[in-house]
């Protein structure tokens, strides 16, 4: 079974990132979103997260986003939430 992707991020720092081989600069978005369909959110609160984990050593947890819905858009906010 294929696993939905989403790359949830505290920064707006998963923008850009370089080939390795040619140096090229390549938006993520494009190779992220339109060519392997995973999703993106950034600026998520993620330090209470964190914090809970590394409290009781326990790394797993449901995340799950609910984008709003908006007709022909290509993004939208989500309301993230976290099930521990």
């Amino acid at each position: 079974m294929i696993q939905p992707l989403n790359l949830v991020t505290d920064t707006f720092g998963n923008e850009r990132t370089y080939d390795p081989e040619t140096g090229m600069s390549m938006t993520l978005h494009c190779a992220l979103m339109r060519n392997l369909g995973v999703a993106l959110t950034e600026m998520c609160w993620l330090h209470d997260l964190a914090a809970a984990c590394a409290a009781d050593n326990r790394w797993d947890f449901l995340y799950t986003a609910a984008p709003l819905k908006v007709t022909g858009a290509s993004g939208a906010p989500v309301n993230p939430i976290v099930i521990r």
